[in-house]
């Protein structure tokens, strides 16, 4: 079996004939992390929960029923009428109340100027009269005026107007604007984009003062001015009481709010705070009530007749009556001699015997019983025990009875007493004996604390509690707040001291701080405050600025002299903010910043993979630099920003990444090695990379904070962030070239900023250039030039400003886009002596992009920024990413991606006078060389962009392709979807001229993120060709780069004409393509004759292309469907994200190769399935033979043998029969290929099968391009089962990512020994890692003579002679842990007769 799968010269497509090392090529593009929207593996902290309770002014100034057609209420310049209408988002329904505007326009008809009629001048303004009054400037005569019902304004000048009415405009009160957010907020609103709080998230509610009276609709008729109300205890939103979910209890109870009373503010913070406490604001006393009452009964016992009577006389008239000895009796009648006489009645009830005398006699008898009866009291007051159980012999208490004694209903007995509380008369402003039963205890003397507070204190510090107050005016009755507050307190009462004011204020600033002091409160919690000011007579003070200290908010408010004023201070203090609001929206901003502020500080996990990137100067050797990215995932904190950093180590023994002085980076579980410090916060051991700073010789400085240049820590952060030159030099130049297509149209005010075609470089002259000044947005390009300025206000940045601002340093995520290295320069040569290339005298940047929106380039061996590039869209679509991170809040719903996308080259190099590989000018008349870089931005857009780097100081935009409009065959840029395909460069024949192009796939479908999606729309389907650079055709006419070229998809027409684009037709090219598509070079005359991509909905496929084609519509073959997993169902077809595999072999004299290609949702990386579900199969490794690529015939004849391949056809391959290379499952003649499922679970990074109880059907999902190497095929999977790495709280990363290795080309090995090829979920990190190739060093490098190798008859790897060989190195598979499987010793060939290495750099 020959493997004849080679690389070529310096693209490294793939020659099908050419022969070299297995998988040489494929393998120098290195794979990184590979994640989609799989920031699902990303956990926040589980442990914790965010409590807040809401805190609303309800009172009359917020509009109905209290105030209708009321300006203030409605915040209105003014009303005319009012009216309400019902709301339309969500269930129950409320009244919208609002008051009618008229907008009135003033035209003016005449002017009058002088100060008596003797010198009176008459104007005209206009033919029709004016809105301005500079445009009364036509002198008339005063006949020659009509002011019939015009009015006067003035009188030198005096102007004649009228006043126009124009049209209607509603102004909702601010009470339905409230509401009108609170059902935004939990019941979400798809109109405005607004997603509903999630079910995890613990809401109450509260407000003040309390309604006491209603009307018939429940609206209030009354309230009591004075009070505040807790109506809805903290609960989870999902959690489910008596069959209605928190969230709607919330909404129906917000939908019958309505504005009465008046502000008691204080007396309302101090209610709500004593639920949070679990304690109440009015006074009790303690009673002790007895509760179980324990008594001895008497019984019934049968005796002998006992006489205790006798009766003589004959008749009624003469009856006597006497005792028998007392009350005693006598056991026989003649005993009875006693002469007592007694009343008859007494006799009543006995048996008698005889006549005269008669005798009365008992046989029962009662006593005092051995067996105790126990009672217990089941309601009582202040007096005691009012009702008793019935009785029992079973004694309800473990409590001991005392002996001194109590009575119960006569019987006396004993009783065990308990304490219990009885309310006092109502302290004044006291709202907890009216606040809502269910918020209180059984006994309903203190609020039952909520749930998520009663914490551990592991949990405690991984949970966050606030109020968010709203209030739209001055609080009033409030002068007994320092009471209610100090009885809330309960036993910390003493930490508290304020002054009381019918304001409240100094209680309320001083209460805050016992609410953040938890050592101060009852709940041993801190519990943040957020205000807003609501309205326009409460907020005409700015929202608190996030990107200033506490003490500088502060001081921007003065003086305290106002109640607006006092109710920012209060919240700022309370650390939750001042917000001004005045619509629904305000509301609904503020709460989800602070929901956002509420989640605690929990230090993020950094994480991250190396990639070692393809070297265009000389591909024959790879380098032993390895870059790392970073990020810092924060679901837990709101951000919608995620920093990173991008750092640079060594590649050391066994493929393991080291440091500076070789330290490691990564422990035996893929995790970062952290700095650690002393108790003092002093850093003492770190990690540092070769990009990191310079560590003073100062001790004050080395031992100072990260942000302090030449400290420990900010050298420990290292990487590109440490090397960022920010702000000015001490020359007063900017120190950081940021380059943009945001261009001006027109000048001065009137310009507009919109997508230019070429770059240019922002400067602090924009500031004041007489058009750039006025782009609303430059303030946010401050920001990136290093300055934490206020970009939302421009206005307010200067030169004073700039010279004052902190320092704004940071750089985004480096999630998917892979650093890619650019060489503009650089000699290599053949050292005879070793039979190695070597390269010197390198020019070397490395480019990638981050959430941020930045492309950066950086100097490869310091790591300093050459520019960075950031595209208008990104100015436009997310300038908020520019700020300080944390002072973004649009949560991981709403994630900044930016430039996200994976980067690639075009480089072309020629000889430079020195003897210099250049991009640059050569030595030769009109030489130039070419340096091109392509991209997209992956989630954080659907555009396309090229860069001219020939001249790195000097980049130019090539390209930028913009996808807009509806999709349809005219419009086929409109199909386009998420630009994630990485692109894949090189030339073709198109139209008899060689021209360099880019092939992309359709993109990504956002719908996607639905696991159950099943796509109609055919968005993102196919693959396109644009041209990559300008260019001319046959005919002279210019084509310039961008330029879409051919297309295939569902959606396109078959062209029959030479008109661009050229269309070719496949009905099944329906689902979304986001893989970068594999080209393949079929003869090497350095032209692509071949694509294979994978999509969405479980299909692959090959597009031929004929590059001797006699016109442009016979150019692209018909695409063939090789694989055909589409699931009757549908919704679970197995999804292709990745690049395919490629590889060639030979069995029995015929060529075939082998496509292989991973299955895996990584748009939902945790999802699974239950084992039976139907029409969803297991993730698994797909291996096709293609049978027809190699024939002769293939342009003329098309494809035969290999098309729309089931699993039927296939050899299915599992742990129980894939070692034996001896009786082949997927023989080549009698079967299409070979996959193998995973399905079985195998022990983690711990070395234990913990959770395999959770592994369930695509619990494991293969993520990243199959690695074809030495007759191997290593694939690597996500275990979403996996416990994965928990930092505090439950943050951290969930899932390992696992490598398994086949042998090629029909999958089974000798064994399952590691030597043999085969091997099963080794671990290689924790979250989502790809397997790399690096160099290889040491014994392990020589290859293994295919040992284990599944393959057929022809073992010979085709090669020349030797002496047109040069040694390459060793390779060997790289992950974030190191090295795995066994080395391989490779060289670079020449076949003398052809030319299949077309390598100029061998002379």
């Amino acid at each position: 079996m020959k493997n004849i799968q080679n690389s070529e010269k310096i693209s490294c497509r793939h020659k099908l004939f050419a022969a070299s090392i297995a998988a040489f090529c494929t393998s120098m593009i290195a794979t990184s992390v590979t994640q989609a929207s799989d920031i699902d593996i990303y956990q926040e902290a589980k442990s914790g929960q965010t409590t807040l309770m809401f805190m609303l002014d309800i009172s009359g100034s917020m509009g109905a029923p209290q105030q209708t057609n009321n300006k203030s209420a409605c915040d209105s310049p003014s009303t005319d009428s009012s009216g309400s209408e019902n709301s339309t988002n969500g269930s129950p329904t409320y009244k919208r109340y609002y008051c009618n505007v008229t907008d009135t326009t003033r035209f003016y008809y005449y002017k009058r100027t002088g100060s008596r009629s003797s010198n009176y001048a008459y104007f005209r303004c206009g033919s029709t009269g004016s809105i301005s009054q500079s445009d009364c400037i036509t002198s008339i005569s005063s006949s020659s005026m009509s002011i019939g019902g015009m009015s006067t304004t003035g009188s030198n000048p005096l102007y004649y107007y009228r006043d126009v009415d124009g049209e209607i405009t509603k102004y909702y009160d601010r009470i339905t604007r409230v509401k009108d957010a609170l059902f935004d907020l939990l019941y979400g609103n798809t109109s405005k984009g607004i997603a509903r709080l999630d079910d995890k998230k613990v809401i109450g509610l509260s407000t003040y003062s309390r309604p006491t009276s209603f009307d018939s609709a429940d609206s209030p008729l009354t309230a009591d001015d004075t009070t505040g109300q807790v109506r809805i205890p903290a609960r989870s939103l999902g959690e489910i009481i008596n069959g209605v979910s928190q969230r709607q209890i919330l909404l129906n109870e917000v939908a019958k709010l309505g504005a009465r009373g008046g502000t008691p503010t204080a007396n309302a913070y101090a209610e709500t705070a004593a639920y949070l406490f679990g304690t109440r604001t009015t006074s009790a006393t303690t009673k002790s009530i007895p509760k179980f009452f324990r008594y001895y009964p008497l019984e019934t016992v049968t005796i002998p007749p006992l006489y205790m009577y006798r009766r003589t006389g004959t008749s009624s008239s003469n009856y006597k009556y006497y005792q028998c000895d007392g009350l005693v009796g006598t056991s026989t009648p003649v005993a009875c001699t006693s002469n007592t006489p007694v009343n008859s009645s007494v006799v009543a009830g006995y048996a008698t015997t005889g006549s005269n005398p008669m005798y009365y006699f008992t046989t029962t008898k009662q006593q005092t019983s051995t067996t105790p009866n126990y009672q217990s009291c089941t309601n009582f007051n202040s007096s005691g025990c009012t009702i008793w159980s019935a009785a029992t012999t079973t004694n309800p208490t473990t409590a001991s009875y005392p002996n001194t004694s109590c009575t119960v209903n006569g019987i006396t007995g004993n009783c065990v007493n308990e304490n219990e509380e009885f309310l006092d008369a109502v302290a004044s402003g006291s709202g907890f004996v009216n606040s809502y039963a269910e918020t209180k205890n059984t006994q309903k003397t203190l609020y039952q604390i909520p749930s998520s507070l009663q914490q551990t204190d592991d949990v405690k510090k991984c949970s966050g509690q606030g109020v968010y107050v709203l209030t739209d005016g001055a609080p009033n009755n409030n002068g007994n707040a320092k009471a209610l507050m100090q009885t809330a307190l309960f036993s910390k009462s003493s930490t508290l001291s304020c002054t009381d004011s019918d304001g409240g204020w100094d209680c309320m600033h001083k209460f805050a701080q016992n609410l953040l002091n938890a050592t101060n409160n009852p709940a041993g919690l801190k519990i943040r405050t957020a205000v807003v000011g609501f309205g326009s007579a409460f907020n005409n003070l700015a929202s608190f600025d996030r990107t200033k200290t506490q003490a500088q908010n502060i001081a921007a408010l003065g003086t305290l002299d106002t109640d607006v004023k006092k109710a920012a201070y209060w919240g700022i203090i309370g650390e939750g903010g001042w917000y001004s609001g005045n619509s629904s929206q305000d509301v609904v901003n503020s709460v989800n910043a602070f929901l956002g502020d509420l989640n605690t500080d929990i230090p993020s996990v950094t994480t991250g993979s190396p990639t070692i990137p393809k070297d265009m100067l000389n591909p024959a050797v790879l380098q032993d630099d390895a870059y790392y990215q970073q990020f810092q995932p924060t679901p837990d904190k709101g951000y919608q920003l995620w920093v990173g950093n991008l750092k640079k180590y060594l590649v050391g023994a066994s493929g393991k990444l080291e440091g500076r002085g070789g330290a490691s980076i990564t422990d035996n579980q893929a995790r970062l090695i952290t700095p650690t410090y002393d108790d003092n916060g002093k850093l003492l051991t770190a990690t540092y990379d070769f990009w990191s700073s310079a560590i003073d010789t100062n001790t004050t400085i080395a031992d100072a904070d990260e942000n302090t240049f030449g400290s420990k820590k900010f050298a420990a952060k290292g990487g590109v962030w440490s090397q960022l030159k920010l702000r000015t030099g001490t020359d007063g130049n900017l120190q950081r070239k940021l380059l943009t297509n945001r261009m001006a149209s027109g000048t001065g005010s009137s310009a507009t900023f919109t997508d230019g075609t070429s770059l240019r470089q922002v400067n602090l002259a924009d500031l004041t250039d007489t058009t750039y000044q006025n782009d609303q947005n430059r303030g946010y390009l401050m920001n990136l030039l290093g300055y934490e300025v206020d970009a939302a206000n421009p206005a307010t940045i200067n030169t004073t400003s700039l010279s004052t601002a902190v320092e704004l340093r940071q750089v985004g995520s480096v999630m998917h886009s892979l650093p890619v290295l650019v060489t503009n320069k650089g000699k290599v040569a053949y050292n005879a002596s070793t039979k190695k290339i070597e390269s010197t005298n390198r020019e070397d940047y490395v480019l990638f992009g981050t959430t941020q929106g930045l492309l950066h380039v950086v100097d490869a061996k310091t790591g300093q920024e050459k520019f960075a590039f950031v595209p208008n869209e990104m100015v436009e679509n997310q300038k908020e990413a520019f700020i300080k991170h944390t002072a973004t809040n649009g949560s991981i719903r709403n994630l900044y991606y930016g430039i996200d996308g994976p980067w690639a080259l075009h480089t072309e190099y020629v000889i430079d006078s020195s003897g210099n590989l250049t991009v640059g000018a050569g030595k030769g008349a009109n030489q130039k060389g070419k340096q091109l870089a392509f991209g997209g931005l992956r989630m954080g857009g659907n555009s396309y962009y090229s860069l001219d780097l020939q001249d790195i100081n000097s980049p130019k935009l090539n390209f930028q392709i913009n996808p807009t409009g509806s999709c349809s065959n005219t419009n086929p840029l409109g199909c386009m979807g998420q630009s994630w395909s990485k692109p894949a460069l090189g030339y073709v024949n198109w139209g008899g001229i060689r021209q360099l192009v880019m092939f992309v796939g359709g993109g990504y479908d956002n719908d996607y993120e639905s696991e159950s999606y099943k796509q109609t729309n055919k968005k993102g389907a196919g693959v396109y060709m644009f041209s990559a650079e300008d260019s001319k055709d046959k005919d002279g006419n210019t084509i310039k780069a961008g330029t879409l070229l051919w297309w295939s998809s569902a959606t396109a027409s078959t062209s029959t004409n030479s008109t661009l684009p050229i269309g070719t037709n496949n009905t099944d090219l329906k689902y979304s393509v986001v893989s970068e598509i594999r080209t393949v070079d079929r003869n090497s005359d350095d032209l692509i004759d071949h694509l294979y991509f994978g999509d969405l909905g479980g299909q692959m496929f090959r597009v031929d292309l004929d590059n001797k084609a006699a016109n442009l519509t016979g150019f692209a073959k018909m695409p063939v469907r090789l694989l055909d997993l589409q699931e009757s169902a549908g919704a679970n077809s197995p999804r292709f994200y990745d690049m395919p595999g490629f590889s060639i072999y030979s069995e029995s004299g015929e060529t075939f190769a082998v496509v292989s290609v991973g299955s895996g949702n990584r748009s939902q990386p945790l999802s699974n399935y239950t084992t039976g579900t139907s029409n969803t199969n297991f993730d698994a490794i797909y291996n096709i033979y293609d049978k027809d690529v190699a024939s002769k015939n293939l342009f003329t004849t098309g494809s035969s043998n290999t098309r729309s391949v089931t699993r039927a056809t296939l050899g299915k391959l599992t742990e129980t029969n894939r070692y034996s290379n001896t009786n082949f499952l997927a023989p080549y003649g009698s079967k299409d290929g070979w996959y193998y499922e995973f399905d079985n679970c195998v022990a983690g990074i711990d070395g234990t099968k913990t959770d395999c109880d959770k592994y369930k059907l695509q619990s494991e999902k293969v993520f990243g391009t199959p690695l074809a190497m030495n007759y191997r095929l290593y694939v690597s999977t996500f275990d979403s089962s996996k416990p994965g790495l928990s930092g505090e709280c439950g943050a951290g990363v969930k899932g390992e990512s696992l490598l398994s290795s086949f042998c090629l080309p029909y999958g089974q090995c000798k064994s399952a020994l590691a030597t043999d090829g085969g091997s099963r979920g080794t671990p290689i990190g924790i979250g989502i890692h790809a397997v790399s190739v690096g160099n290889c060093t040491g014994s392990n490098c020589g290859g293994d003579d295919n040992n284990g190798n599944g393959g057929g008859k022809d073992n010979k790897i085709i090669a020349s002679a030797s002496n047109y060989c040069a040694a390459t190195g060793g390779r060997m598979a790289i992950t974030v842990t190191g090295g795995v499987g066994a080395g391989e010793a490779t060289q670079m060939c020449l076949i003398p007769q052809r030319w299949y290495e077309k390598n100029i750099l061998i002379k």
